[in-house]
């Protein structure tokens, strides 16, 4: 956050209205939940705390900008970017950080994975997150014995593939199991 000369009095000051705000020249600016994690860890705040006195009653409102302002008086600066959509800050970055156009680049993603033969499986975007997941739908071949015994075949194991179910961040994972042998028709 920056200080005006080598004084103690912030350009950047913390108040609460309806929402946890932060105060610049540029004009007053709703902090999101991101945004209030970003700052707290860059002051050494548990986010997870600020969060939640962002999110509550209005002394809660009252107590997280308190804390803020005192901690931007006694953290060390360091150079952000921040992130503002409308009147609200999303996130409270470093300044190496450069702006990138998730739609260009979700979009030339997309085309990269249909030229490659891939399909999207699931997607998902909101104010401050996109993702999307694609596969291959290539057919896998499980090699089983056969025994032929006159027009039967016997012996042979029945493969069974089904995926498990998508856990956070995790990739689909083909499971296997076999089914009983089968004799006769």
């Amino acid at each position: 956050m920056n200080l005006r000369n080598e004084d103690r009095h912030p350009v950047i000051t913390f108040q609460a209205e309806e929402q946890v705000q932060m105060n610049m020249p540029e004009g007053n600016f709703n902090l999101h939940g991101n945004a209030i994690s970003q700052i707290s860890e860059k002051m050494g705040i548990p986010a997870k705390y600020l969060r939640e006195l962002s999110a509550g009653d209005a002394w809660q409102k009252q107590l997280c900008a308190t804390i803020l302002n005192e901690h931007s008086g006694w953290t060390g600066r360091t150079r952000v970017l921040i992130r503002a959509v409308g009147t609200e800050i999303r996130g409270v970055l470093s300044d190496s950080y450069r702006r990138l156009n998730s739609v260009d680049i979700l979009t030339a993603f997309i085309r990269e994975a249909a030229n490659n033969g891939a399909v999207v499986s699931d997607a998902y975007m909101n104010d401050t997150k996109v993702w999307c997941e694609t596969i291959l739908p290539t057919p896998v071949e499980i090699p089983t014995r056969k025994k032929r015994d006159g027009n039967h075949i016997r012996g042979s194991k029945i493969q069974h593939i089904r995926f498990r179910k998508r856990f956070g961040g995790h990739a689909l994972v083909p499971a296997q199991r076999s089914l009983p042998e089968r004799h006769g028709t």
